[in-house]
């Protein structure tokens, strides 16, 4: 601070103090003005400008000098104490605080005692007045003047501490009698004090007899010790004496009569006899004299820390030990910043430390060392031992700057706590891993209360220094490595974990390649719900996406010590999340509940957003899912919904139901569409429910589809595990619980053993599966079918088209008409093909008729509708060309990868019917792809055909024909 500032500061305080003094205070104990101004001025000489400013002046004169008249008549040596809140008619003010005031002998440790009595009492402390006045008073304790000098009177503090409102009596009688405690052992602590000295030196004396084959130098150390304390390097507080007395095997303490100074003057404070443990045993039977510990109390002078505790043993002639000097007291701040190695008996540890441990002092190691130990918590450089310092520094010497977490323990003497140091890397540090650390060490060694320092450096780990206090006699079983392993999990960042997770699953440079890209995306929630090991996943997963331009991914998992019947699916998109209102039906449908879902959003830097969804699902079965097997079929299927290539209903409870994919689903939902449009009396949404009550029959049902039809499987194997199958359906489908259910699942097996072909092991020419289903089917075999049965007939599945044919025999012709009629078009087309059966008699052998539905045909725009009304044509077309035999070189050839079940069947014409007129060239595009045997006269017209119209070639035509060729008849003279 300039000194212009200070001297602002001054002035401002100066005006501050006249106006305090202006206002004219009357007092009953002052009689006249210049002694009322005089002591104002002492009153608030040494109070802050911050404690003043904004206050009344008047106000703080009339506090001031209800102060005074407080201690207007006292005695000395008897301190005088009020705990109250103002009021304007008893005090001349109020105020928003309450008030503790004190009138006493001025001594040390005053302040700074009482303020750690009310913070003891969770009460905070506003401001505080500290004034020291030198007070004359007469023979009755009554204040005759305030003396300028000190000539004649005593010091006496007058302290007043402003703390928050409290009107709680019970509260403030409490904080009453803790203050008049603590004002009492100030007292004896202060008033002892010279002979609690004297009592160290003659324990120096004492120190000329000792144990048998005594240490010289350690006695001689001993000896500098107690004379530096005595140096105003150790607050005495409190002394006494004690001897050991024997009864029978049994060792007793006791103390001796009227040997207590300070704060042990009573016999309230350890005035009793106590028996020895096995450890106080042992220390009595050490050749040390000299214990330095903490005791059980907590100081209530000065600093509110546990005690210093110094024992110092004495012998008889035969250095036989015969008790102990017992000091109690608080070593000084001068103690805790003085060099170690210029402290008595300390600097004799430090050197000892040094030769056990084997290094040169003047070496690399060993200036490490003692650097260490200089810096070493200065409590236990006096309570350790040279064994527990060797092994502790040579623990942090090996550690040095590794950025590790390791934990040192030591037992107290008497095993009434535990002295812990825990290093962290100094970036883990914060206030949460510091309580984390402490609720580990509580629980390890059933603690009953930790206290803990900490202590930050330029060095890169942070060192906590943890004192546990135990019950007495706890013995807890208690393992170093673990609780070192718990704490590193403690201290250790979610970031840290993830940073070994990916360069353990995959190698060094990989996990180190992908941490450095990824590790710092993840927002808090995310590392909040989801543990390393998963994210590591994720990690993975994300670079994928990135590195081939995936826009989504899926992943099905299940996470450990979570409910049997609950599995977690998390989506991965780019751009935008994925919509709860698609998603949740999607999820819904394939049999799961959702319970609940995380949202996180990504920030990776070159994508604009990034999410992960991360939904709870409920699934009854799930305890009897192998997770690893489903979760490939579960997210293919979901990707295929999502991507519109596979219907959302609920036949895809069949992927975790039946452990089928999403194609064996579809090729279930093709058969379900298929008997719909026979007219079976059933809704969807029943054979759902059904085929998924029977998963295992719908299981059996595809397994006898690719049996028959799979072109890798060879004949003697299909025919024998068919016959063994179809008898496994019989019996299944026997155990229908009802007539319906009987009926649905009938009508699903004869579909399946009636089909007599389909493209479902053919690809494209990229060698995917094609993105539909069509199968050929023996009408005949199934009773479910209308009449009049065709011979055959092909139903063409997909999520956006569907479609039949129907052909009265092997060689029959008709037309494909665009169907609006999405429930019965099936009905329609049947219809259609009894009059093309007709009308064809005098044309070719008999008739065939087909149609197909549009099921995603767009709003409005007429172009739209009629693009994808061509998109559904074609599918519906080479849906057929996919099941039909080719004629090459005048031999009838087979399409690939199909499995036929019935005769060769080379002929199919798609003549144009309603909707479809100017479809003529597509379909013949088409038949020229396929390199089909009818070429141009497949859809019989078109820009290279004939019109059949024009030319008559029609079924109007040809009755035209036959009529006038009766008519010719019949004008015949013959």
């Amino acid at each position: 601070m300039t000194r212009q500032k200070l001297r602002r500061i001054s002035d401002i305080k100066d005006r501050l103090i006249d106006e305090i003094v202006a206002s004219k205070p009357k007092s009953n104990t002052l009689k006249s003005r210049k002694q009322i101004d005089n002591f104002l001025r002492q009153y608030f000489v040494d109070i802050p400008v911050e404690d003043m400013e904004g206050k009344s002046a008047k106000k703080m004169a009339r506090a001031a000098v209800s102060h005074l008249e407080f201690g207007r008549v006292r005695k000395k040596g008897q301190p005088l104490l009020r705990i109250f809140n103002p009021t304007e008619k008893r005090d001349g003010y109020t105020s928003p605080y309450t008030f503790v005031e004190m009138v006493n002998d001025d001594m040390p440790f005053l302040v700074d005692s009482i303020s750690a009595a009310i913070t003891r009492q969770d009460l905070a402390i506003q401001f505080t007045v500290h004034p020291v006045l030198r007070v004359k008073r007469d023979a009755r304790g009554r204040i005759q003047d305030l003396l300028d000098t000190s000539d004649g009177g005593h010091n006496e503090s007058f302290v007043r501490f402003a703390i928050d409102k409290e009107t709680d009596e019970q509260l403030l009688n409490i904080l009453e009698h803790e203050i008049y405690k603590v004002l009492g052992d100030i007292r004896a602590a202060v008033a002892d004090w010279a002979k609690m000295r004297d009592k160290m030196y003659e324990a120096i004396t004492a120190l000329k007899s000792g144990p048998t084959g005594p240490d010289p130098e350690l006695r001689d150390e001993t000896g500098e010790l107690l004379k530096w304390m005595a140096d105003d390097h150790f607050t005495f507080l409190g002394y006494r004496e004690y001897k050991l007395h024997y009864r029978k095997e049994k060792i007793y303490l006791r103390p001796v009569d009227g040997s207590g100074l300070g704060i042990l003057r009573s016999d309230d404070r350890g005035g009793r006899a106590v028996e020895l443990t096995k450890e106080m045993r042992r220390y009595s039977r050490s050749k040390d004299w000299l214990v330095i510990t903490k005791a059980n109390s907590r100081s209530t002078i000065h600093r509110h820390s546990f005690l210093d505790y110094v024992g110092i043993k004495f012998y008889d002639d035969d250095g036989n030990v015969i008790g102990e000097k017992r000091f109690l007291g608080l070593f000084t701040s001068a103690a805790y910043s003085e060099n170690p190695r210029k402290i008595p008996f300390i600097r004799l540890k430090i050197r000892r430390v040094v030769e056990r441990s084997h290094r040169d002092p003047s070496g690399h190691r060993g200036k490490a060392l003692l650097h260490i130990l200089d810096a070493f918590p200065r409590d236990e450089l006096f309570q350790s031992t040279i064994q527990d310092l060797v092994r502790t520094t040579s623990g942090i010497l090996n550690l040095q700057d590794r950025q590790r977490v390791r934990f040192f323990l030591r037992r107290d003497a008497f095993r009434r706590f535990y002295s812990c140091i825990v290093y962290i890397p100094r970036e883990k540090y914060s206030t949460a891993i510091r309580r984390r650390v402490e609720n580990i060490l509580m629980d390890a060694f059933s603690g009953i209360s930790v206290d803990s320092s900490v202590q930050m450096t330029d060095s890169p780990l942070a060192r906590v220094h943890l004192i546990v206090r135990v019950s007495p006699g706890d013995r807890p079983r208690i393992s170093i490595r673990d609780i070192e392993q718990e704490i590193a999990d403690a201290v250790v960042s979610w970031r840290d974990k993830l940073r070994v997770e990916l360069t353990t699953k995959y190698d060094q440079e990989v996990g180190l390649s992908l941490f450095r890209k990824f590790g710092e995306i993840f927002p808090a929630a995310y590392e909040e719900d989801i543990t390393p090991d998963i994210a590591c996943l994720d990690v993975k997963r994300i670079d994928r996406m990135i590195n081939t331009e995936e826009s989504h991914s899926f992943l099905l998992y299940r996470t450990a010590g979570t409910d049997d019947t609950h599995m977690r699916f998390k989506t991965f998109q780019r751009d935008h999340p994925l919509f709860l209102s698609t998603a949740l039906p999607i999820l819904e449908d394939m049999g799961t509940d959702v319970r609940s879902e995380h949202p996180y959003h990504l920030n990776i830097r070159g994508c604009e957003d990034f999410w992960i969804q991360d939904f709870e699902l409920h699934y009854t079965d799930a305890s009897s899912i192998d997770i690893e097997a489903v979760a490939t079929r579960f997210q293919d299927c979901f990707r295929q919904v999502l991507a519109g290539e596979a219907e959302n209903d609920g036949f895809n409870q069949l992927i975790l139901a039946a452990g089928l994919d999403w194609r064996q689903t579809a090729l279930i939902r093709c058969y379900a569409k298929y008997l719909m449009q026979l007219g079976i009396p059933f809704s969807q949404d029943y054979m759902e429910n059904v085929l998924a009550a029977y998963a295992g029959l719908a299981k059996n049902l595809v397994t006898q589809f690719e049996l028959q039809f799979d072109p890798s499987i060879t004949r003697q194997k299909r025919e024998k595990n068919l016959h063994t199958l179809k008898k496994k359906i019989s019996r299944g489908v026997a155990r229908a619980k009802n007539l319906d259910e009987d009926r649905i699942l009938s009508a699903f097996s004869g579909a399946v053993s009636a089909t007599l072909r389909t493209n479902y092991y053919q690809t494209d020419d990229g060698g995917d599966v094609k993105p539909y289903v069509s199968i050929k089917l023996d009408p005949a075999q199934l009773p479910e079918v209308p009449l009049p049965k065709p011979k055959f007939e092909i139903f063409v599945y997909s999520p956006s088209v569907e479609g039949v044919h129907l052909r009265a025999g092997d060689i029959a012709r008709g037309g494909i008409r665009w169907s609006d009629r999405r429930a019965d078009f099936r009905t329609e087309v049947l219809g259609l093909m009894k009059a093309q059966v007709v009308k064809n008699t005098v044309i070719v052998p008999t008739g065939a008729k087909g149609g197909f539905v549009p099921k995603r045909l767009p709003d409005g725009d007429r172009a739209a509708v009629m693009a994808e009304g061509i998109r559904s044509y074609k599918t519906f077309i080479c849906g057929l060309l996919d099941l039909t035999d080719n004629v090459v070189d005048g031999k009838i050839v087979a399409p690939p990868n199909v499995i036929r079940r019935d005769a060769d069947d080379p002929y199919l014409v798609v003549a144009a019917d309603k909707g479809t007129a100017t479809f003529s060239d597509i379909a013949n595009e088409l038949s020229a792809n396929y390199n089909f045997w009818l070429d141009d006269a497949f859809a019989s017209g078109g820009s290279a055909g004939y019109d059949h119209k024009k030319m008559g070639i029609t079924a109007r035509g040809a009755w035209e024909a036959v009529t006038a060729l009766q008519r010719t008849r019949c004008q015949c003279p013959d």
